[in-house]
């Protein structure tokens, strides 16, 4: 397991925090998720991704993204666009399973 001190992790730009601004996240404990349509730089959609923090997920996962055996990940510089996504529950619904 790599260092969990150690941050790998670039910061959101500031393009995808303004779209982010416009997404109510979801909340599970002190996580909050961001459920977004992605379009990546290789111009491939996905309309199923969860953005989130750093340090609050691998606090509550205790796992950093990528040693995560149960999800797939993708690093924020390979993101073009983001978008609410349209499959995502309401918030209030969210909330209520998490």
């Amino acid at each position: 397991m790599r260092s969990m001190a150690v941050r790998r992790y670039r910061s959101l730009p500031a393009a995808f925090a303004e779209e982010l601004r416009s997404i109510k996240p979801s909340v599970d404990r002190f996580l909050e998720y961001y459920p977004c349509a992605v379009k990546l730089k290789n111009d491939q959609v996905l309309i199923c991704v969860n953005i989130v923090r750093d340090e609050p997920y691998i606090r509550m996962c205790g796992v950093h993204p990528e040693d995560d055996r149960d999800k797939s990940w993708i690093r924020i510089e390979d993101v073009k666009a983001i978008a609410e996504s349209p499959g995502r529950l309401p918030p209030e619904f969210a909330n209520q399973i998490y």
